[in-house]
């Protein structure tokens, strides 16, 4: 199982992929252009069995028509929720978020990959996850950092993750099991790249630490240390 970033961020939009290898590819939102997505998956759009979709937001759903057009089912669970989805060999259950509008992170099941779970655009979750093996997680904003506009500040204060509660999820849900921690959705004005990966390693155990740029794969099989 690869791991694809193929867009992250609120400003060029966000988009995942999870590739088997098998072939079959699972879309985590679509965010940014349909083209940037065939792009993203070297064209393979029939090797597409789904894609999930985090909220309503055009920085996660920018492309949801485009692929309901040409027949890819598409998940929503803030418009229809649904405890469970089978896409493909992917085994998919949605969980609530805290942002301003209906929001859901996933758990993900597949053989190759073992669990992943995909959480972006939450003040916190109030959830833990027992023996997961993979984490992708927002890490938007350093509260030291934050712009002082007051509109940019109360907005983002309550709804993404900031640095400290990130590395909290994270403790929370540490264990021998994990394998990778990818940090996606980094603000740009609002985080220090260099602090928020030191952080992040003094906490992650024998994970690898990934921060999202576009283009970077990581390796998500399910392997022993």
């Amino acid at each position: 199982m690869v791991m694809k970033v193929i867009s992250t961020g609120s400003q060029d939009g966000n988009c995942y992929s999870l590739c088997s290898e098998s072939g079959e590819i699972l879309l985590l939102d679509c965010g940014c252009s349909y083209k940037g997505i065939l792009r993203g998956i070297k064209y393979r759009i029939s090797d597409v069995v789904g894609c999930l979709v985090s909220h309503e937001h055009k920085d996660h759903s920018k492309s949801v028509k485009d692929l309901e057009r040409i027949g890819i089912p598409v998940f929503k669970p803030y418009e229809s929720f649904k405890s469970a989805v089978q896409m493909g060999n992917f085994t998919v259950n949605p969980f609530e978020l805290v942002h301003d509008v209906p929001c859901y992170g996933f758990y993900i099941a597949q053989t190759e990959s073992g669990t992943i779970v995909y959480l972006t655009d939450t003040e916190f979750c109030r959830f833990r996850f027992r023996k997961v093996n993979h984490i992708m997680v927002e890490a938007n904003y350093d509260k030291r950092l934050i712009s002082d506009d007051f509109a940019v500040r109360d907005r983002v204060l309550q709804s993404h993750l900031e640095l400290q509660t990130t590395k909290h999820f994270l403790q929370a849900n540490m264990s021998n099991h994990l394998r990778n921690i990818v940090l996606i959705h980094m603000s740009q004005n609002n985080m220090d790249y260099d602090v928020m990966e030191r952080e992040i390693r003094e906490v992650s155990g024998r994970a690898v630490v990934s921060i999202a740029v576009p283009g970077l794969e990581v390796n998500m099989n399910r392997v022993p240390f």
